[in-house]
């Protein structure tokens, strides 16, 4: 599911020197190295902590203190220790570390600094003894604790390496990783590694040996078993004598990918595992020791090796409509309870990027009624789509702004915002598209065609089109930028497998992508146009599982579309999934997506700058099963939020 590109390397220790093989990546073959030391402006203070494999002290290992780059993803990190100082050893790349001692226990003293209180830092672990016969060095061990950002770290803060915080590290950061030496975003970029590494620190504790149950706001439901599955693969290689080993040889074996090189350390180990989560799940998990050090565990295989957090929303009756991201990574949900049996008060519900709410008890509920489309403006105001006849716009304090809301909008669906941040609008009632200014009071445009009906899903093209589903009339009607059709004198574009189209995303090329919910009675399917209005798809679609609704696209930074479909829960048949199509067609997913129950009749989607996918689940429409909102970590490539920023950008389905 969801293939990344990803570079593997192994660790060997000679003498107490980190030497760095070769890495093989699918582009072939380059020597990694990390960046020099930084100079030490500044003297920090000590850091302490211990090192353990499973339950052991793991003796004689190298620990590196290093800074996440800025250079370009998976460039080099930074080493931050003083390589002068006589408390720290030099590696054959002239990169400072230190030894833990018999007791798995090291300190870092005040010999370092950050070049910026903004950076991101870490702990890379390397080699060690895990309680075998002295002399005893296992170059497999590469273990990672994502400490987060340097000024957030001071003199009383100590850590625990281990398993657990080495699965965390590297499922929240992996978009961002070449290997444990190589973690890095773009220049402009630091929102989505900032976040990650907080994702991270969602997951355990600095010096907390097991994964959390809840996350830091209290509102998130961590997946505390499948976190210690992972370690307790990982822990069956540490444990051992090295990368020689029977448990060693057998989990490489077991997580090797096809087009890629055998892992041989226990971060490549994890990142293979993102490759595709949903191959080798039982040989994997079978490698869990009799006695797993971390508990509780699961007691079968998983469907995916993912790591879901779900966060409840504070709300008596939680139904997450749609939901947008801003340029913090904050994410804003249209909260539909009026549509729960019984009925709860519509609201817009505002979470951090690490779950905690924002908005309050019961949200953001003035001028809120049957909220559905969002839009987020590159200054962080939020346009909601009441589809009880208004459109509204919110501060990014949840205000609303003069001039809303603005009335006698007849059943609006969704919304998208161009350049000049005009906000178009999807009319179901009108079967008409609307053009609000930024300061609303009045419409600039109201657009309709001959045969075009009910329509759903919007989205602006890199050109600057609007795009609309016409869920009624099984078309696609094209928008110049002044609100001209595009699309011939009808219903619009058709064919392609059209079938009840609702949501649409546009990709980097300017392909459109459409969803055909089929009305929760056949298969759904994923169709795809050119910018032209040509079918790319045939009538069948991409295929996107079982039977269900197939209701909202996001797509990411390297083109990829991801899409959630409601089975069970939303028409008594079929099973909720996700599904994955790569720009060239392919679907990632397997041809019934991804499943597991961290899915309940899900809807809406959407990609952040971190590569985490948002799902909006509904739980059906009565209150049995609250909605919730869940984040999938690292599943994805990152994009630039929110879309209207990515148009203005020319980031639109490209990297940020």
């Amino acid at each position: 599911m969801l293939a990344k590109q990803v570079g593997l390397s192994g660790f060997r220790q000679v003498a107490g020197m980190l030497v760095v093989a070769a890495v093989v990546s699918l582009s072939g073959c380059s020597t990694m190295t990390m960046a020099p030391s930084v100079a030490v402006a500044n003297p920090g203070f000590s850091l302490r902590g211990t090192v353990h494999g499973g339950q052991q002290p793991l003796t004689g290992a190298s620990v590196y203190l290093l800074a996440a780059g800025t250079g370009g993803y998976k460039s080099a990190s930074s080493s931050l220790l003083n390589t002068v100082s006589p408390n720290v050893n030099v590696d054959s790349l002239g990169n400072g570390y230190v030894v833990t001692d018999a007791s798995g226990s090291f300190t870092i003293t005040n010999d370092w600094s950050c070049v910026n209180g903004s950076d991101q830092i870490y702990l890379l672990v390397t080699g060690g003894n895990p309680g075998l016969p002295p002399g005893t060095n296992n170059t497999a061990i590469s273990m990672l604790e994502a400490l987060g950002t340097c000024s957030s770290i001071n003199g009383t803060t100590t850590v625990v390496v281990n398993e657990v915080t080495t699965v965390a590290a590297v499922m929240a950061l992996h978009r961002f990783m070449a290997d444990g030496l190589h973690i890095a975003t773009s220049s402009t970029n630091m929102v989505g590694l900032t976040n990650a590494f907080a994702n991270a620190a969602n997951l355990v504790d600095l010096n907390g040996v097991t994964a959390r149950t809840t996350t830091r706001g209290g509102n998130g439901t961590i997946p505390q078993a499948m976190i210690h599955t992972m370690a307790n693969i990982m822990a069956s290689c540490v444990n051992s004598a090295g990368p020689t080993s029977t448990p060693c040889q057998s989990m490489f074996s077991a997580a090797v990918q096809s087009g890629y090189s055998a892992p041989t350390d226990l971060v490549s180990t994890l990142m293979l595992m993102g490759v595709d989560p949903s191959s080798s799940t039982a040989p994997l998990f079978n490698l869990s020791t009799a006695v797993a050090p971390f508990q509780p565990s699961l007691t079968a295989p998983p469907t995916a090796w993912l790591v879901p957090i779900k966060y409840s929303l504070g709300v008596p009756t939680p139904l997450p409509a749609y939901l947008a991201i801003d340029g913090a990574g904050n994410v804003w949900v249209s909260n539909l309870a009026s549509q729960k049996l019984p009925a709860g008060t519509d609201s817009i519900i505002e979470l951090s990027p690490t779950g905690a709410i924002m908005s309050g008890a019961g949200g953001y509920t003035s001028g809120i009624s049957g909220p559905q489309g969002l839009a987020i403006d590159d200054t962080g105001n939020v346009w909601v789509a009441n589809t009880l006849s208004n459109v509204t716009k919110l501060s990014s304090s949840g205000v609303v702004a003069s001039g809303f809301p603005l009335p006698d909008i007849n059943s609006p669906k969704a919304i998208a915002l161009d350049v000049n941040g005009n906000a178009w609008v999807s009319e179901k009632g009108n079967n008409s598209v609307t053009e609000i200014p930024p300061g609303g009071v009045s419409v600039l445009s109201v657009v309709t065609s001959p045969g075009f009906t009910s329509p759903h899903g919007i989205a602006i093209d890199p050109s600057g089109s609007v795009w609309v589903a016409g869920k009624g009339s099984n078309s696609l009607l094209k928008l110049s930028s002044t609100g001209a059709v595009q699309s011939g004198n009808g219903a619009g574009y058709t064919g392609g497998g059209l079938n009840q189209p609702s949501g649409l995303v546009v990709d980097g090329s300017g392909n459109v992508w459409v969803a055909n919910s089929t009305g929760g009675t056949g298969t759904p399917s994923i169709s795809e146009f050119s910018g032209s209005g040509v079918a790319i798809t045939t009538a069948a679609g991409y295929g996107a599982g079982t039977a269900g609704y197939e209701n909202l696209l996001a797509v990411d930074g390297k083109g990829e579309v991801i899409s959630a479909s409601c089975g069970m829960l939303c028409v008594g048949s079929g099973t909720d999934n996700i599904i994955s199509i790569k720009s060239n067609g392919v679907v990632g997913t397997g041809p019934n997506g991804v499943q597991g129950p961290f899915l309940d009749g899900p809807q809406s989607i959407a990609v952040d700058a971190s590569g985490d996918v948002w799902i909006g689940n509904t739980g059906g429409q009565g209150n049995a099963i609250p909605g919730d909102v869940t984040v999938v970590l690292g599943v994805i490539s990152p994009v630039k939020t929110p879309l209207q920023a990515a148009l203005k950008s020319g980031l639109l389905g490209q990297l940020p």
